[in-house]
């Protein structure tokens, strides 16, 4: 659960491009996952490491890529598979290594619709072969790339019609696609919190101040639990000791009395021998008592 919890809140950063966040998030999510051995999360957050750290990071990126891609093909995961496919082949297409950049983006593209987990592999692929002066290819791949669903799609989409336009050399409907493509990636960013990381540190900070609240307040309590136990029993010591005064006096009474008695006893009064006994017991029961005090 706490891998989990991480992971998705790696996703939310990742969504409104807090790329450095995104990263915390998914590396304590993998450290979670490994212990337990989920394969499948933790994949992901490798594979999204890789993803989004290939413009800033590259030397990095491309390990977590890499890394990404063996663990996927060991696990035979479709899905993950064509993802690295497709990451690789963003990586290197960024880095103008464009032949490596169709190598990969074809076999992202060989699969399916369900395991195609980034749509913008079919602009890379149309790009590069853009780049490599293969209009008829680039073609062909925009003529498969899917209507677009959202700002961000759409955004893609017209970018690589501009670009075909241009090297067709039709500048003008090249830069009417321009213009809406810039449009595009204006709403795009625009739908993007990119406050996410102060509202995470103010309901983080939030939590802290009533953490420190709740901490102040158990201390208190428990300074007050503590001082009322002290208070009944320093309470129940000094009525111990007053009914103990009282009865040492008592017994002190008695014993003058006793020892009168005793006096009487021993000058020839007469007593019976039980009397004595009990004299002697009282005086018996003082001396204990006189111990105890």
């Amino acid at each position: 659960h706490k891998g989990y919890i991480h992971y998705k809140n790696g996703c939310l950063f990742q969504s409104v491009a807090e790329v450095e966040q995104a990263v915390i998030y998914y590396k304590k999510a993998i450290a979670e996952f490994n212990l337990i051995n989920e394969n499948y999360y933790s994949l992901n957050c490798v594979t999204s490491i890789g993803e989004i750290l290939r413009i800033s990071q590259p030397d990095t990126a491309i390990y977590y890529i890499q890394k990404g891609l063996k663990q996927a093909l060991e696990q035979q995961d479709a899905y993950h598979i064509f993802t690295g496919y497709g990451n690789l082949a963003g990586y290197y297409f960024y880095y103008n290594q464009f032949e490596k950049a169709i190598t990969y983006a074809s076999l992202a593209l060989s699969n399916d619709d369900i395991t195609l987990g980034n749509k913008d592999i079919y602009y890379v692929a149309a790009e590069s072969y853009l780049e490599l002066g293969k209009l008829d290819s680039a073609q062909y791949i925009f003529a498969q790339m899917p209507p677009p669903e959202n700002a961000a799609d759409s955004m893609i989409y017209c970018r690589t019609l501009s670009d075909i336009y241009k090297w067709k050399g039709d500048t003008a409907q090249s830069y009417i696609l321009s213009e809406e493509a810039d449009k595009y990636q204006c709403e795009s960013k625009m739908s993007e919190n990119n406050g996410l990381v102060n509202i995470c540190n103010q309901i983080d900070n939030k939590y802290a101040t009533g953490e420190r609240n709740r901490i102040f307040a158990l201390v208190i309590t428990l300074f007050i639990v503590m001082f009322c136990i002290l208070s009944v029993l320093l309470y129940r010591r000094i009525k111990q000791a007053s009914q103990l005064k009282l009865r040492l006096e008592t017994l002190n009474k008695q014993l003058v009395d006793s020892l009168y008695d005793l006096t009487s006893i021993q000058a020839g009064t007469a007593k019976t021998h039980q009397d004595i006994q009990i004299l002697k017991s009282t005086i018996s029961q003082y001396m204990e008592l006189l111990k105890k005090s």
